[in-house]
């Protein structure tokens, strides 16, 4: 996409995953971009290409906090589930300090992501179509 960023297509598609980012995540944004493109008979693009170069190149910052709260709470949650541990020998659970540690700067970190934000866009809903992700207002 890099290549043709000045293509009339291509700014509108970036501007779409701009306007969405905060909806959907860049692989569900390249499945609509790649079935648009699929319609009109494009068959040089895949999902995963057009998903990492969201991921990978947009820098256009409501696309980055969106990706990087999705992957601090990725992070979020799988340090969570490791703040318990059972001793092997002994067979009794506690509490491991250093993921406890972790997981409240990880939620520090996305406390203050949030608070980059446009409040009206953190509902980090999942959508399936472009339709349902139109936040245009009916006439």
């Amino acid at each position: 996409m890099c290549k043709y960023a000045t293509e009339t297509r291509v700014v509108e598609y970036s501007n779409f995953v701009i306007k969405e980012a905060h909806r959907a995540t860049p692989l569900e944004l390249a499945t609509q971009i790649c079935a648009d493109l699929q319609r009109d008979g494009v068959d040089s693009v895949n999902e995963a290409g057009v998903a990492r170069h969201i991921a990978e190149h947009m820098t256009h910052p409501a696309v980055k906090v969106a990706t990087l709260i999705r992957e601090l709470d990725s992070t979020r949650r799988t340090v969570h589930r490791s703040i318990l541990s059972t001793d092997p020998e002994s067979g009794q659970t506690g509490v491991d300090v250093n993921n406890v540690n972790t997981y409240v700067r990880i939620v520090g970190a996305m406390q203050q992501l949030y608070k980059l934000g446009d409040p009206s866009k953190l509902t980090f809903g999942q959508c399936a179509d472009a339709e349902t992700l139109s936040t245009k207002k009916p006439p």
